[in-house]
């Protein structure tokens, strides 16, 4: 075996391991964490991140402008950082929630 070579790789870690970091991670941290590889991805299945803060979502100030129709995120969890989505159209943009349950919204 060649010396920069190392037999154990980040990849092999033990579910059980994986899982006990998994449950202490953010809600972003753990999205980020599930997709390193595919064990870990597997792992992540087993799990709920620990703390599920509710995002807050902005839509577009102006909803006339076709243009820019994508909404911004904010996790109070990354205080200084925003998160944008695809072009969902202008019609998501009137959308109202009626009801939550869990992390799903009904729009």
């Amino acid at each position: 075996m060649e010396k920069n070579q190392n037999p154990n790789t980040w990849s092999d870690l033990p579910p059980d391991l994986l899982n006990l970091v998994f449950k202490r991670l953010s809600f972003a941290n753990f999205r980020r964490a599930k997709s390193v590889c595919s064990s870990w991805y597997s792992a992540s299945k087993q799990c709920v991140p620990k703390n599920q803060i509710p995002w807050l979502m902005l839509f577009p100030k102006d909803k006339n402008n076709n243009k820019n129709s994508s909404c911004t995120f904010f996790n109070p969890e990354d205080k200084d950082k925003l998160y944008k989505t695809q072009d969902l159209g202008v019609e998501f943009a009137k959308s109202v929630c009626t009801a939550t349950y869990g992390s799903w919204l009904l729009i």
